[in-house]
């Protein structure tokens, strides 16, 4: 018989809830002292969504929307790792249109597969959305 996930490292879901707060207020510490003006747009990227990830969306939803118009212009040409941060930018804050078309852009440069994306964190929130299942399956190599 198989053991749990928590069972088989021996670890119970309340250690793991228990960790996962203490990430979170580790998060929650770090992001305060940190400024997003930052000139670097990968700082101000790797704030903002881990402000996000702590439940801070609609504070930073024109911030947000502002980055991933910096992303854009600044890195136009073929680099799908940008053309996925701006899709988890438009996940997060909920504009799934603009979210579905960036990563239509993402699986047509073959760069990252299908699998990839589906079991993505950042697009837990598409997966009820049945254009997002249907992205997934056109792009879905069987691998």
């Amino acid at each position: 018989m198989r053991e749990s996930t928590y069972g088989a490292a021996g670890q119970s879901r309340g250690d793991h809830l228990r960790a996962d707060e203490a990430f979170r207020n580790l998060l929650r510490q770090v992001t305060a002292r940190l400024q997003t003006d930052s000139a670097n747009i990968w700082d101000r990227y790797w704030l903002l969504t881990a402000r996000a990830a702590l439940g801070e969306v609609t504070d930073l939803e024109p911030e947000l929307k502002q980055l991933a118009l910096d992303i854009r212009s600044q890195h136009l040409q073929v680099q799908t790792w940008a053309w996925l941060r701006v899709a988890v930018i438009y996940a997060t804050i909920g504009d799934y249109d603009r979210a579905l078309n960036e990563l239509r852009t993402v699986l047509n440069s073959k760069a990252y597969s299908a699998g990839f994306i589906a079991t993505h964190p950042a697009f837990e929130s598409l997966k009820g959305d049945s254009r997002f299942q249907a992205l997934l399956e056109k792009y879905d190599t069987g691998s």
